[in-house]
């Protein structure tokens, strides 16, 4: 029998340590995650069954918009569920490819390729059934939504459905949606094939030192490419968004977008920039939401 202090101190350890070693160890409430080329932190939201605030809260981030290749995410796996996406099937029809399907479909081609187990993004057939967002039917619901697109808009599907690139980069970099919608309009008439001859690309016309500066600096993104739509579309708003908050002026952004932010600080607006300016306040009505 144990009977000193000593002896009872002894006892008294050994019996909590057991029952420590027989009691469940409780599982860890996060798993990490790798950020793979073009994530964004809302498509690891969702794949993950998350919330982008959970992310952000997990991994202290102060830009939920600056995140990069290889970057190491802290995934929580309780308090942090994310309503469900439904989804459904889509026929692959002849000329389509899987980036112009993402589009019309809110998504990313990485995301289908991923959903239907795709080894390359080219892999698709006329008549394949792939797996998409229920979401879908954008081009339907987008001119719906935007009674007074243009003719050039409502025409082209393929520009159509850039609305919820638009939509998406809008929200995220917290710009008025028509604002950004006309200047792409104005730049390019949306056409993701536009090239300037001073070499601006695609739908938001992106010089070729704007858009490596945007992708590395600003969004930490260095492998955006802008000639692929969504990229184009990303790089504008981020881009607008830093020209809002370093002119501290919507008509200042506006022209330095197209005169570009040091000519215009210099105290002089081209007549052409004018003229541009005037140009896209005309056509922020015809991106105005339906109410």
């Amino acid at each position: 029998m144990v009977t000193s202090t000593f002896g009872r101190l002894i006892l008294s350890l050994g019996l909590a340590l057991g029952l420590l070693l027989l009691s469940p160890v409780a599982a860890s409430a996060e798993t990490t995650y790798v950020v793979q080329d073009r994530d964004t932190l809302s498509h690891i939201a969702l794949r993950n069954g998350v919330t982008v605030s959970a992310l952000v809260e997990a991994n202290g981030l102060e830009d939920a918009h600056r995140i990069w290749v290889g970057m190491t995410l802290v995934i929580p796996t309780t308090g942090a569920a994310a309503p469900s996406v439904d989804t459904t099937v889509y026929v692959v029809q002849p000329g389509d490819t899987v980036s112009e399907i993402a589009v019309r479909t809110g998504t990313t081609s990485r995301a289908l390729a991923e959903m239907n187990g795709l080894s390359s993004i080219d892999s698709i057939r006329a008549g394949q059934e792939l797996v998409v967002p229920a979401s879908g039917g954008i081009t339907s619901v987008g001119t719906a939504a935007y009674p007074d697109l243009p003719d050039r808009i409502t025409s082209r599907p393929e520009r159509v459905a850039l609305i919820p690139y638009f939509e998406k980069w809008a929200a995220a970099n917290d710009l008025p949606l028509d604002l950004l919608m006309a200047i792409a309009w104005q730049e390019s008439g949306w056409n993701n094939e536009a090239v300037s001859h001073k070499g601006a690309v695609g739908i938001g016309q992106i010089m070729p030192d704007t858009g490596v500066w945007v992708a590395t600096d600003l969004i930490g993104q260095p492998q955006l490419d802008p000639t692929n739509p969504e990229d184009n579309i990303r790089i504008s708003a981020r881009f607008l968004r830093w020209l809002l908050d370093y002119t501290g002026d919507e008509n200042l952004a506006i022209a330095s977008y197209y005169q570009g932010p040091g000519s215009v600080a210099s105290g002089e607006l081209f007549a052409s920039t004018e003229q541009y300016l005037a140009n896209v306040e005309v056509h922020r009505p015809f991106f105005a939401r339906a109410s």
